[in-house]
């Protein structure tokens, strides 16, 4: 079960490594979109993330084995993972590390809410910290706006009433479940080094849209709601730092941002014009048909599954020198079934004229599937004695049998 597990890890390994390869180069040409082409459309800026959903599909494309762009610029990968075992094992490790960092964090922050106080505001349940913080929200599946105590104290009602508007447009547009997506893929990705760099960005760009949405539901002038960010701004540098800092607050309506980004904010929320609703569900719509083009592509370019393997091979005594490939010859002379497998003593002699027996005996293999290229499993193998070629037919029993794990690793 030792050996299974290590396959299993060495499998996965191998397309989750090709999978980050990938996307540096998908977030490279977000990154240039976003600068570029979609530098003054914010909604469109936002929806560009999405093409990185589909980099976790990537690493069973046929384009690694069949091109020799492929080849040559991925072979490495393969031939390290194939020869390694610790290459597997250390990306796990690496991997495991880095989900225990980013979900500890949530769970930190988790606890940091569990302890808060909470009332009502207008209808909505706000959790009150009494530390000098960012309001926020968090939680995907059970989501909490948190506001600072010095915020109710000191903002006007209305100010109040547009932050929590901010945040729960956050909830209702699904960001939360965005950044939770986010941190698994780069948790699955994690050699990637430009997830550190995009983290930031994608934050901001969802930022942006938010406060769009904001303003328009609420029927709120850019000026009117630019003076509520920066009083909150204002509010919060006055205020002394506490321990809360210890905990990564995600900020959302306001946050420690440099200069740089938060006056590009400020200048979006400047120009903000109102967007017609068709537009923007038409810009998903399109969006969304692009995303499932290119997992359609994906898809279609990819191998199976599995695939069944009906080659049959003859081995040395020891199982490490082929002496017969698969062949037709081969296939005539030995077949088999669920229980047996067939041999055609005269004609198998015939194939192994010439050939070099040693040890007395030879193993046959054949069946099982295959998931990749030099990754299969399953399959029979069964030793057979030189003598007893002096029968004319030989019909061997065999037993499969299959574990939870091996068949795991099949439909995986």
């Amino acid at each position: 079960m030792f050996n299974l597990l290590d396959i299993i890890l060495n499998y996965l390994t191998l397309q989750l490594g090709r999978c980050a390869i990938l996307s540096i180069l998908l977030l490279a040409v977000i990154l240039g979109l976003r600068q570029t082409i979609f530098r003054h459309a914010v909604l469109a800026r936002g929806m560009i993330w999405g093409m990185l959903l589909p980099a976790l599909f990537l690493g069973r494309l046929r384009f690694f084995y069949e091109s020799k762009v492929g080849i040559c610029f991925f072979s490495w990968w393969s031939d390290l993972c194939m020869d390694h075992i610790w290459v597997s094992r250390g990306y796990f490790i690496g991997m495991f590390l880095f989900g225990t960092y980013v979900f500890n964090k949530r769970k930190k922050l988790a606890k940091f809410i569990g302890g808060m106080e909470n009332c009502q505001i207008d209808g909505q349940k706000v959790f009150i910290c009494r530390e000098t913080v960012t309001p926020f929200t968090a939680g995907a599946f059970s989501p909490k706006i948190v506001l600072p105590e010095c915020m109710l104290k000191q903002l006007k009602k209305h100010e109040v009433n547009t932050i929590i508007r901010h945040e729960k447009t956050h909830i209702r547009l699904g960001h939360l479940f965005i950044y939770l997506l986010w941190d698994f893929i780069r948790v699955l990705l994690w050699v990637n080094p430009l997830f550190a760099i995009c983290n930031k960005y994608l934050k901001d760009d969802m930022e942006n849209i938010c406060d769009r949405v904001t303003m328009q539901c609420g029927g709120q002038t850019s000026y009117d709601y630019g003076e509520v960010l920066l009083h909150s701004i204002r509010l919060l540098q006055n205020m002394p730092q506490t321990e809360a800092k210890k905990v990564d607050i995600p900020f959302t309506f306001v946050g420690e941002r440099e200069f740089g980004r938060m006056k590009q904010r400020i200048q979006e929320i400047a120009d903000f014009t109102e967007y017609k609703k068709s537009a923007v569900c038409c810009m998903g719509a399109a969006a969304v048909f692009i995303i499932f083009g290119m997992f359609w592509m994906i898809f279609h370019n990819s191998y199976a599954n599995y695939e069944e393997n009906e080659q049959i091979h003859l081995y040395d005594a020891k199982g490490e020198k082929i002496i017969l490939e698969d062949s037709s010859e081969i296939r005539e002379v030995i077949s088999y079934d669920d229980n047996y497998i067939y041999i055609d003593t005269d004609g198998l002699c015939e194939l192994l004229l010439g050939q070099e027996i040693e040890n007395g005996g030879f193993w046959v293999a054949c069946g099982g599937y295959q998931k990749l290229p030099g990754y299969g499993l399953g399959g029979i193998c069964e030793y057979v004695s030189m003598d007893k070629l002096d029968e004319s037919r030989l019909r061997i029993p065999y037993e499969q049998n299959y574990n939870v794990l091996e068949w795991i690793y099949k439909v995986m």
